[in-house]
């Protein structure tokens, strides 16, 4: 199977429906749950502010008011990267030292997240 298409192009979802994203590597279960985490916030009634990534002495926090808590303060930055590597969110604005500061998640994003809960992952 070949995607000659943009990612994240209405063809590309089209052709995606049904199927789990083979295009993409494999996401590691820990990149699932964010991906997770961030869907269900984007689904929730805030989902039109941005997520804000806030870098403090104690680590990293991901800031969005669909968040439980408002709030995640237990995850990694490389796995964010995956996720806009993989198209599944869009980075919005940069940091200093080219850090993600904020992003949203894509339609591309959304659909992998729909497919899997289908799968019961």
């Amino acid at each position: 199977m070949s995607y000659l298409v943009t990612l994240g192009s209405p063809e590309w979802a089209r052709r995606a429906r049904g199927k789990v994203l083979e295009v993409i590597a494999q996401l590691e279960s820990e990149q699932e749950e964010l991906l997770s985490a961030l869907c269900e916030a984007t689904r929730s009634r805030s989902a039109r502010q941005s997520f804000v990534v806030l870098t403090a002495w104690q680590g990293d926090i991901l800031k969005h008011p669909g968040l439980p808590g408002g709030a995640i303060d237990t995850f990694h930055v490389p796995d964010l990267a995956v996720l806009a590597e993989g198209r599944f969110v869009r980075v919005s604005k940069h940091g200093t030292e080219e850090r993600i500061a904020a992003f949203d998640v894509t339609p591309a994003g959304l659909l992998h997240w729909e497919e899997r809960q289908k799968q019961g992952r």
